[in-house]
């Protein structure tokens, strides 16, 4: 397995993950994010996993050294400015800032099993985003540029 593969895997085991706005129950009792975010949910990030059940507000990401946020909702202007090396995941509407570059549309491995392990923590996860395509940006430019927005391609 890739090394990415593996701290993605090993991020989601720990559970070292943030659900937001755990406001909502299923009927047997256990909580379901459908919360949103506000403002640079996730900034400064050094390693770790946040998921957003909902939207999140301006900057999510912001200057993270490392880790992944992932965003179910709309995400808010200038999602990883100034970013290292973290990864937002985009399942909603997403407009990367100017300092990222588009680089391909692929289906990442690690982002299925990823997702599969979210939707087995109540996680709205649905068969069209572990199958459907994600347009990679790379960024942010102004910065290392290692980073990288994954937005999930509808079409």
């Amino acid at each position: 397995m890739p090394n990415r593969s593996r701290s993605i895997v090993a991020a989601a085991a720990a559970l070292t993950m943030v659900l937001t706005a755990c406001s909502s129950t299923k009927p047997e009792g256990g909580a379901k994010p459908s919360g949103s975010a506000g403002a640079e949910a996730g900034a400064c990030m050094r390693r770790g996993l946040v998921v957003i059940g909902g939207s999140a507000g301006e900057g999510v990401g912001r200057a993270s050294i490392a880790g992944t946020v992932v965003v179910f909702g709309t995400a808010g202007p200038n999602p990883g400015q100034w970013s290292k090396r973290g990864t937002i995941v985009a399942l909603g509407p997403v407009t990367p800032p100017a300092t990222y570059r588009y680089a391909c549309t692929y289906r990442p491995q690690y982002l299925g099993l990823l997702l599969r392990h979210l939707g087995g923590r109540r996680v709205p996860v649905t068969r069209e985003h572990l199958t459907g395509s994600y347009r990679r940006y790379s960024g942010d430019l102004a910065e290392l540029g290692a980073g990288e927005i994954l937005a999930w391609a509808t079409n």
